[in-house]
């Protein structure tokens, strides 16, 4: 796993202000390899012409997650739009965030349980405070018709 590398093998830049979130270390994000982007970087990254705070999504072996030929990553734009506060490129699915060393963590025999939350940054919080969770990027994974019984 390439800690520190954003996409293209770069290396994410240093936190800058706007990257900073309650409740979450300045060191975590850059291990996430979350960082602020400008509007003009988003349209290639995500194809959104807005600012914010780029999270890019990885595997369970930590390669990164591909969708369209590309890295997926989402948006936490920086100003909200009516009542939207990220953006994912058009067409891409819902994927599951896994925060950075959750297998390791697993591997060591030293976590018993798996949290489920909505929310990346929620997650990478309760991450900070050691609870391994795993989250979805959004309700919609979750459909009533789905369930049987």
């Amino acid at each position: 796993m390439r800690v520190g590398a954003m996409h293209g093998g770069q290396q994410a830049p240093a936190v800058p202000a706007q990257s900073v979130r309650p409740g979450i270390r300045q060191k975590t994000l850059l291990e996430h390899c979350i960082c602020h982007v400008t509007a003009s970087d988003t349209c290639r990254q995500v194809g959104a012409n807005h600012s914010g705070m780029l999270i890019p999504y990885r595997n369970l072996d930590g390669s990164l997650v591909t969708e369209v030929d590309k890295p997926y990553s989402r948006l936490r734009l920086d100003k909200t739009l009516a009542k939207q506060k990220y953006h994912q490129e058009a067409g891409t699915s819902v994927h599951a965030f896994i925060p950075t060393g959750l297998v390791e963590l697993y591997e060591t025999g030293n976590c018993s349980g798996l949290y489920i939350v909505e929310g990346e940054f929620k997650a990478i919080a309760l991450w900070n405070r050691d609870f391994p969770p795993w989250i979805s990027a959004g309700s919609v994974d979750f459909k009533t018709s789905q369930v049987s019984g």
